[in-house]
């Protein structure tokens, strides 16, 4: 009798359960997007239960995210103040140690590729070279083959989406005119489609930011504006041979015998991002392998060559 009276009391007075819906200041479908981005970088069985999105809008459910990080929510609470809503700001600072606490990439470029670092594995990666708005570097860029011949074998089968598997690693050596490696920046793809970023300094340690000029930047909240934003990228301006009247944009620098105008249009890997890749590897290994004489393919560019024979530029004879 004396619980449901004090109970009766506090409601007279105003008094309220704690809320368990925090609101976050993202909004629309590429909020959800991005809240879904980072939801998943906290390891558990159901990470992506901690935000939710109900009639108030996108938010972090703090009962989900007590029982998959207590710590992650106790910064939370911090942050918060009381509040059951999170400012810009505030967000910001949450997002931070999100990141901090996160194990999704190791310590050092070593563990992160046990089998060798990409540079000294070139023949199992595909390399080109890029320059861009991200850096005034040239960055060398190295995709593994084994992951694109998977994106391309099971290209139809996902309804004309190209994807990479899960646990792919794309890397990029960013280089100052000497030829010296300054930094790496790395993406890994996750089991849930987003991809993790990070940042590895010249001795290979990882830094979570980049000193790349013109601007520095934290991995992986400003990684996620591009990979994940909407403004679209011309997939024929990656041809662009050399950087003679180039201001902007992103571009490779590749030779005319990489230029297959039926492949761009039909893979179109800038505007469509699939997979959130912004680059276009597939455009250009699919080229590679339907330009070389099918008596010097392996067995699975042979497989993706039949999938893809209308696009083939070259004799289909043995």
């Amino acid at each position: 009798m004396r619980t449901v009276l004090c109970g009766f009391i506090l409601l007279l007075l105003g008094c309220s359960s704690p809320p368990d819906h925090i609101s976050i200041p993202l909004e629309g479908s590429q909020g959800r997007t991005i809240a879904r981005f980072y939801s998943g970088m906290i390891p558990g069985d159901k990470p992506k239960e901690w935000i939710l999105e109900d009639s108030t809008g996108l938010g972090i459910r703090l009962s989900a995210l007590r029982t998959l990080s207590p710590r992650l929510a106790s910064t939370l609470d911090e942050i918060r103040d009381g509040r059951d809503r999170l400012e810009r700001d505030q967000w910001n600072r949450f997002l931070q140690a999100v990141v901090e606490q996160s194990t999704s990439l190791p310590g050092s470029l070593a563990e992160l590729f046990p089998s060798g670092l990409p540079h000294a594995s070139e023949g199992s990666y595909v390399r080109l070279k890029a320059y861009g708005a991200m850096t005034t570097l040239l960055r060398e860029i190295y995709v593994p083959k084994q992951a694109l011949e998977d994106g391309l074998l099971n290209y139809w089968n996902r309804g004309g989406m190209l994807q990479y598997p899960s646990g792919t690693l794309i890397a990029a050596y960013h280089k100052n005119s000497s030829g010296a490696t300054l930094e790496v920046t790395v993406k890994k793809r996750r089991s849930d489609g987003f991809w993790d970023f990070g940042v590895y300094d010249s001795s290979g340690r990882n830094v979570r930011h980049s000193s790349s000029p013109p601007t520095p930047f934290s991995a992986p909240v400003q990684c996620v504006g591009c990979h994940l934003g909407n403004m679209l990228y011309e997939p024929e301006e990656s041809f662009i041979i050399g950087r003679e009247g180039k201001t902007e944009g992103e571009y490779l620098v590749l030779g005319d015998r990489l230029r297959n105008p039926k492949i761009v249009e039909l893979l179109d890997e800038h505007s469509r991002r699939s997979d959130h890749v912004l680059g276009v590897y597939g455009t250009v290994y699919l080229t590679e392998i339907l330009d070389s004489p099918p008596s010097q393919r392996t067995e699975t560019q042979k497989k993706i060559a039949s999938l893809f024979l209308a696009l083939s530029r070259m004799p289909q004879t043995n």
